[in-house]
């Protein structure tokens, strides 16, 4: 937030360090109106670079800076974003060239626009670098809605992938909802809904998309204008990827930077800094009314991962406890073994749950 103050740091470099809850609930929390950085369209004199493009991004103005630093998200995740705004709208607003953003997740986002270039990461990407990054939660606006980035114009957005459900009225994707720049070995599996130019991958696309999935299953769109579209069991073979020349981990043929491993028939692929994480918790976080009985679980984080069991109903007491911690360590479980009961829960009240995945 103190970063979205200060444009003069929008050329900077930038590491997170830790996950942050940007929770409107949490104390000195609140919903946005604008995106968190660099929240305006660019300067004009900006686009002197491609002024015989087709057409520049929609509704830009002469106010603004865009974020043409780095932003290293350091395998860690910001949570919660919440916005409700009109357009540009995203953890970062702009990006303009030189940007460059990696291994960062975007967890449980709420953005809603009343207007154009909506995502969860990024409302425009215009030149930047997107890499190794991937968003969850709900995205809604009227144009070029994506569920990782709105709009991406001569930007670059390669081994990402969103599971953000995504609504909106035109130019509506899974992943990006306008591309006039570059997406490769990327996918989305989000649900996507609208009226014009929707698809699963990308609403609407004139440049390169390439070696990109969507999951025509779960985002309930069968088209896509870049891309290639796959059912869920499709989703989850290895294979799917690894012919289209995805770099996975223990395998050389692709590359040997390994930034990819998956859970063969049990879940998508996941980037390499997000092993050993359990996915999928179900109920998902924040989850309210939830019926009795009730069994926890969840996707596990890697292969021959056991799982140790945290449950109560005090947050911190949950978060800071350890396997010496009775009462609120449940125990290990085997690899295999991605459930649990929690037995004897009352309703009107509030539980908290934790899974460390452990070698």
């Amino acid at each position: 937030m103190l970063l979205g103050d200060n444009p003069d740091d929008y050329d900077k470099h930038f590491i997170l360090t830790a996950n942050i809850d940007l929770d409107p609930n949490l104390p000195e929390g609140k919903v946005f109106t604008n995106a968190v950085i660099a929240p305006g369209p660019p300067c004009l004199n900006i686009y002197t670079s491609i002024a015989t493009a087709s057409d520049p991004p929609e509704g830009r103005s002469s106010t603004g800076i865009p974020f043409t630093g780095v932003f290293d998200g350091n395998g860690y995740t910001i949570s919660n974003l919440t916005i409700t705004g009109g357009s540009y709208l995203g953890l970062f607003g702009y990006l303009g060239f030189g940007a460059s953003i990696y291994n960062l997740g975007m967890e449980a986002v709420h953005v809603n626009g009343t207007g154009r270039s909506v995502g969860a990461l990024a409302g425009c990407n215009y030149g930047g670098e997107i890499t190794m990054s991937h968003s969850s939660g709900v995205v809604t606006g009227i144009g070029s809605v994506g569920g990782l980035v709105g709009y991406n114009w001569q930007g670059n957005i390669t081994s990402s992938y969103s599971t953000s459900k995504v609504n909106g009225v035109r130019k509506v994707g899974g992943l990006v909802g306008c591309n006039r720049g570059s997406i490769t070995t990327s996918y989305s599996i989000g649900t996507v809904t609208g009226d014009e130019n929707v698809a699963g991958l990308v609403g609407e696309n004139y440049e390169s998309v390439t070696s990109c999935f969507w999951d025509m299953d779960a985002s309930g769109q069968t088209i896509s204008a870049g891309g290639e579209g796959k059912t869920t069991g499709e989703m989850q073979k290895a294979g799917t990827f690894l012919d289209a020349g995805w770099d996975f981990v223990d395998e050389t043929e692709n590359g040997t930077e390994d930034l990819w491993w998956i859970l063969e028939g049990q879940s998508y692929p996941r980037l390499w800094w997000q092993y050993g994480r359990a996915f999928s918790p179900h109920p998902q976080d924040g989850a309210l009314d939830v019926p009795l009985p009730l069994i926890l679980s969840w996707s596990p984080g890697g292969s021959g991962l056991q799982h140790d069991i945290y449950f109560g109903e005090e947050e911190q007491a949950v978060a800071n406890a350890t396997t010496e911690s009775t009462g609120i360590y449940c125990g290990r479980q085997a690899a295999d073994m991605t459930s649990h009961d929690p037995c004897n829960l009352k309703l009107e009240k509030t539980y908290y749950w934790r899974i460390d995945e452990v070698n």
